[in-house]
């Protein structure tokens, strides 16, 4: 081989090689890391909460309306929630953080930048700035954008 041709091979051989980094920088550039579960639409939020009141709710009619109800969250944890009794609803007993995990699971705690107890409702401030109200006297869910 002269010495041409090794020049060739090198620069062919160095060019390959910036080709892949180039397109392992590019893959890495579109993977969505880290912000993946906070890009969630708050829309979807609000009804997957919506899901999980309801399935209280229906939990609590099923075994005769109890005070405590037995209840699984999403990760698997067990929980007794106090309910209202006149309603049905989940109480949130001035601890809207606690319900949170109780109905979304602890690793929805991503999408909340805040969690409060404000006159009689739990108010839930969503990483995109929108909020969900949770009414625990009517079992209501507003979402404001």
């Amino acid at each position: 081989m002269d010495k041409q041709q090794r020049s060739e091979s090198h620069m062919e051989r160095l060019l390959l090689w910036l080709l892949s980094l180039l397109l392992a920088l590019l893959v890495l550039w579109q993977l969505p890391i880290g912000d993946a579960q906070r890009s969630v639409p708050a829309n979807l939020v609000q009804q997957r909460f919506l899901e999980s009141l309801y399935a209280v709710r229906g939990q609590w009619l099923l075994n005769n309306q109890p005070q405590l109800l037995p209840w699984q969250a999403p990760d698997g944890q067990a929980y007794q929630l106090p309910m209202l009794q006149e309603r049905g609803w989940p109480d949130p007993q001035q601890n809207c953080g606690l319900l949170w995990h109780q109905l979304m699971g602890s690793e929805a705690d991503a999408l909340l930048q805040v969690q409060q107890f404000d006159q009689g409702h739990c108010r839930f401030v969503l990483n995109d700035l929108a909020e969900l109200h949770y009414y625990p006297s009517t079992g209501s869910v507003l979402l404001y954008d």
